[in-house]
């Protein structure tokens, strides 16, 4: 079976099932991933019952623009002026990076750093929505039936139409700004692109979906 995926046409999910097609396994474009039922009590203090409870998530692994940790601050407080139970959400090493949007936040936010994938699993699966960047955690909300919504950059390999959340109560944003093929901060007219997707756009995405 011949791919091109560099090219950035169709989503990764469903270049991976052309490859079990001809071993005769039908193309079910649904994830699922193991996670644990009982979570230590460090992580479930932070979720409140009977309220709506969103995680953000704001690390990645560096292969995508992303937000400016000011951004999920921003995010986070206006979620929180609209009654929402904010997580800010890390694995470990992102330490740092949680501090720097605890600290934009204008209220303190709960904090957790999950190391175990089966505990994030978990954790997520308890939440309303989860808000990340292109990034594994992002999958795994959509892999337990959480609402998943994505921030995601115009680079043309990089877009959600390649990489997205593919459940049903999913979305992807990115900047309303032309398609590149790679950040050219000196000699783009449109830097810095991720300034320019809303808060208020991500946060009504999430609003919509709890």
């Amino acid at each position: 079976i011949t791919q091109r995926r560099s090219r950035g046409e169709r989503h990764e999910a469903d270049c991976n099932l052309d490859l079990l097609k001809p071993l005769g396994i039908p193309p079910v474009r649904v994830s699922s991933v193991s996670f644990s039922e009982n979570l230590p009590e460090n992580l479930t203090g932070s979720i409140k019952q009977g309220n709506r409870n969103v995680g953000i998530f704001p690390g990645m692994g560096g292969s995508a623009r992303n937000w400016k940790s000011v951004r999920y601050a921003e995010l986070a407080d206006m979620l929180d002026e609209n009654g929402v139970n904010v997580i800010l959400v890390a694995g470990p090493g992102e330490e740092n990076l949680l501090n720097a949007v605890s600290v934009a936040c204008r209220k303190k936010q709960d904090r957790v750093v999950i190391s175990s994938l089966k505990n994030l699993a978990g954790f997520i699966k308890r939440l309303d929505c989860f808000v990340a960047p292109s990034t594994g955690p992002l999958h795994i909300a959509t892999a337990v039936g959480t609402p998943a919504v994505g921030i995601y950059c115009p680079i043309r390999v990089c877009l959600p139409s390649r990489w997205g959340p593919i459940g049903e109560k999913d979305a992807a944003y990115v900047p309303d700004v032309p398609v590149c093929e790679q950040c050219a901060p000196g000699d783009c007219n449109e830097y810095d692109c991720m300034d320019k997707l809303s808060v208020k756009t991500v946060a009504d995405g999430v609003m919509e979906r709890i």
